[in-house]
């Protein structure tokens, strides 16, 4: 009964007591005083880890806490609980910004459950968190390799929506890695499932970081959108200061277009929300451009007053070194001053005489003339730099425009020469299965037709079976290698299954598939997909050893979005040279009018990006 009430006060006193800043100490006293009483260890458990969630508590009391349910959990050896403690332990540490102190925490706490194997869901936040901190610290590539561990944990849960933090993750790493398309397609299916699932919160950061990417593309109309998108969001949210952050983008993007009304509003708005304690740059930017909207709408007054204000915020941020030096020449220029002014005004006449007058006259002309031609000699200078760069952005466009022509003459001829090599693929594999595969099987019915006539032809009459099987066999075999015939009588998804139960049959290589959208292709697209997929695992078994292909369709309104990814070596992008292989996976895209991007780094993989029209 002792036991049973102490269960029942567990969740009580959690609830019945919020500690502050001012009442850490004492609620900690009273939390360890409660676990020293004689509480079942199923109410402690429950009591630890609803410590370790709790919201108002400051990093350090937390990690107070959660050291506490590590040590209880080692001293009466609940193995369970052991991971689960370190994993709080390091988000204290996370929360506290001691990030290489968190990432030990949850190396040890994924270990611990890498080694369970029952707590999948654990380990792929444990993972990543660990993507997080490496992304902090700028190694991207080893966040994503973590974020890809945490989707394969995740994509064995039968839970979609587990996946909206990961490829959320994924696509701000690709972002930072400046693989745009990638970065989008990841972002895309994050804020599919976010908006199944009607996660606001996830709704507004998915497309905040969309508006990233495409204002870093310079794509302003796109960027527009999806910023709108995220500020309506952070509004239902009330998240002041990401409404601030949102609606300055808006604003700039407005700024950038010259709309300068409605960068007014935006700007003002974002001053309206900036509370107290925000960054002084953040003030600085707003009242500089909203100085600069209202100075191209002429109204002068407001530019002037926000110019102003820019000017004092730009002030106020020197550093105190530099104020201090500032005051220190101001007092030494005033007190210079007025020993000037006092030697002068000894020598000044009380009349000043008409020569005087003309001579400062003249002295103001010439600084007036001074200026003007400085003004018009850098007006000059500018002018002609434009003049110059417009020449040289005009011999770029006519170098582009030749080479375009060049490789699209090339590209016709590899066109022409693939056309001409499937003709000739498909007629080499209907002789084979015609001709010779039906010869081959009239004389295995002749022989057949001599066995019990001819006792030396019946002695080997099993050999001679079997070799003829095994030619019938590799006939056949070849012929449907040399045409397309499972494409067109299955279509091309099952086309592509086929090549993936050949190619990890055939080594040690795990191919991923996952077609959506690909059974609306055109006949003839299809076909030149399917020899564009199959070019590619070639090439990845083959030259770079991979050991895991990655293949992705994605339809996105006309357009399948087509992705081919390998852990293999990897190669240089910009400095390959464009074998057999490469040329005809090029001269093939072309043909279906596709647009092809590749990203690869020696020792890092390949990805190969497509972008197929439907129509």
């Amino acid at each position: 009964m002792k036991q049973l009430l102490v269960l029942i006060l567990c969740p009580l006193l959690l609830l019945a007591v919020k500690p502050c800043h001012a009442q850490t100490d004492l609620y900690t006293d009273s939390i360890q005083r409660f676990l020293q009483s004689p509480v079942p260890d199923t109410g402690k458990l429950y009591l630890f880890t609803r410590l370790a969630q709790l919201p108002d508590c400051p990093a350090d009391t937390l990690l107070k806490y959660e050291k506490l349910f590590y040590d209880y959990a080692v001293k009466h050896k609940l193995q369970a609980a052991v991971p689960e403690a370190l994993y709080h332990i390091g988000l204290a540490h996370f929360k506290n910004t001691g990030l290489s102190e968190a990432a030990d925490f949850f190396y040890r706490s994924a270990q611990l459950w890498e080694k369970s194997g029952d707590k999948p869901l654990e380990l792929s936040r444990a993972y990543e968190l660990l993507a997080a901190i490496y992304k902090t610290t700028d190694r991207y590539k080893d966040a994503l390799q973590y974020y890809r561990q945490a989707y394969r944990l995740k994509s064995t849960l039968n839970n979609e929506q587990a996946l909206i933090s990961t490829y959320n993750g994924m696509g701000n790493v690709f972002r930072l890695l400046n693989q745009s398309d990638s970065a989008i397609i990841y972002l895309k299916k994050s804020l599919a499932l976010a908006r199944q699932a009607k996660n606001t919160l996830y709704i507004a950061q998915v497309t905040n970081n969309l508006g990233n990417i495409y204002w870093q593309l310079e794509q302003f109309n796109e960027a527009h959108n999806w910023y709108a998108t995220a500020l309506a969001s952070f509004e239902e949210l009330g998240s002041q200061h990401n409404i601030r952050e949102a609606s300055f983008n808006l604003g700039m993007i407005a700024y950038k277009q010259k709309n300068y009304q409605q960068a007014i509003n935006y700007f003002t708005q974002s001053l309206d929300v900036t509370e107290e304690g925000a960054p002084l740059e953040h003030l600085e930017w707003i009242h500089q451009h909203l100085g600069a909207c209202y100075a191209a709408l002429h109204q002068y007054q407001k530019a002037y007053e926000h110019f102003d204000a820019y000017d004092t915020i730009k002030d106020s941020l020197f550093s105190l070194n530099t104020q201090k030096a500032i005051a220190d020449v101001r007092e030494k220029y005033e007190t210079e001053k007025k020993e000037q002014a006092l030697k002068v005004e000894k020598e000044r006449t009380q009349n000043l005489s008409e020569l005087n007058q003309k001579s400062r006259l003249l002295i103001y002309l010439l600084i007036f003339i001074a200026i003007l031609i400085a003004f018009l000699g850098f007006f000059m200078v500018r002018d002609s730099r434009k003049k110059r760069l417009i020449a040289n952005q005009l011999a770029e466009i006519k170098q582009k425009e030749n080479e375009q022509l060049v490789r699209e003459q090339a590209l016709k001829a590899n066109i022409a020469m693939l056309e001409g090599q499937e003709a000739e693929r498909q007629r080499i594999s209907m002789e084979l299965h015609d001709r010779l595969g039906g010869t081959l099987a009239s004389l295995k019915f002749m022989l057949q037709s001599l066995y019990g006539k001819d006792a030396s032809v019946n002695a080997h009459s099993q050999k001679i079976d079997m070799l003829l099987q095994d030619a019938l066999k590799d006939v056949r075999g070849i012929s449907h290698n040399m045409s397309v015939g499972i494409l067109h009588k299955y279509g091309l998804v099952e086309a592509i299954q086929d090549l993936k139960e050949t190619v990890e049959t055939a080594g040690n290589t795990q191919v991923i598939v996952s077609m959506q959208g690909a059974s609306h292709l055109a006949k003839h697209k299809a076909e030149e997909v399917y020899y564009i997929i199959r070019e590619l695992l070639t090439n990845a078994v083959k030259h770079a050893k991979a050991t895991e292909i990655y293949i992705q369709c994605y339809a996105e309104e006309e357009i399948l979005l087509l992705t081919v990814e390998d852990n293999g070596v990897g190669f240089d992008a910009g400095l390959r040279a464009k074998g057999i292989g490469l040329t005809n996976i090029e001269a093939r895209a072309h043909k279906i009018h596709a647009q092809m991007d590749i990203e690869s780094s020696p020792g890092n993989g390949a990805s190969f990006f497509f972008r197929i029209p439907f129509v």
